[in-house]
């Protein structure tokens, strides 16, 4: 005598087995969608299997004595794509206190030394209480500038930013960390330098400097433009104002 047996690649799934003459045998799987006739008299059979509304079946299977037959049935489903039109909810972003956010970061003595202007992209957590949690340096300006930024930032406050009911809840965010070239400070004027790449230097400004406007990888749509005077205060620099938190 001998034996059919197979395996249908999905669970809940079921095999019906029509001998050359005589009624159909029917098979419930297993857990693991396994189906087995047999004992069975040599001869061709045909072996029909369904999961749902899906079926298939292969014809002249061979059964021979002493020996398993085994089949294999892949059923291949398109997920089904359930699409809710659903309104975002509204969302208030945090607000920085202002006078927990110095005019300019610390300085690193590299950075002095090579009179650079810094910008460091920052990821924010902020609790529900408006405490900065945690800090991490998304792109940094180097010089040694990175372990400043991540310890000015945490001592930054926020009005927390609040859902739709106005309950305040932590939220993510990126701000922007700047560096006015140091010796234009010390000169008691500066002028924001033009971006990397985009204009000429200024050979007669007291900061021959690029300002670095490209973003991290991925955020290409929050490249930094070239800022208008009145948005950088008190010799024309003030920190960076937050983009709008998510």
């Amino acid at each position: 005598m001998g034996t059919i047996e197979g395996q249908v690649v999905e669970r809940g799934s079921g095999a019906m087995l029509f001998p050359a003459s005589g009624p159909a045998i029917t098979r419930n799987t297993d857990a693991s969608g396994t189906f087995r006739f047999g004992p069975l008299v040599p001869g061709e059979y045909t072996v029909s299997v369904f999961f749902g509304t899906a079926n298939a079946r292969k014809d002249g299977l061979p059964v021979t004595a002493g020996e398993v037959t085994h089949l294999t049935f892949r059923f291949a489903f398109e997920p089904e794509v359930v699409r809710v039109k659903e309104k975002r909810p509204r969302f208030t972003p945090p607000e920085p206190v202002v006078s927990s956010i110095p005019l300019r970061p610390p300085y690193s003595d590299e950075a002095i030394m090579t009179n650079l202007w810094g910008v460091a992209w920052l990821l924010l957590n902020v609790d529900a209480h408006g405490t900065v949690t945690d800090v991490k340096v998304l792109k940094g300006p180097g010089h040694d500038l990175e372990p400043i930024a991540i310890e000015t930032a945490k001592k930054f406050r926020f009005h927390p930013a609040r859902d739709d009911g106005g309950t305040p809840i932590p939220s993510q965010f990126i701000y922007v960390m700047e560096w006015p070239s140091y010796w234009s400070v010390v000169a008691g004027f500066v002028m924001v330098p033009p971006c990397k790449d985009q204009s000429p230097l200024n050979l007669d400004s007291v900061n021959i400097v690029y300002r670095d406007c490209e973003p991290p990888p991925g955020l290409a749509h929050l490249r930094l433009t070239q800022p208008r005077p009145m948005d950088y205060p008190h010799f024309g620099f003030g920190p960076s104002r937050p983009p709008r938190g998510r």
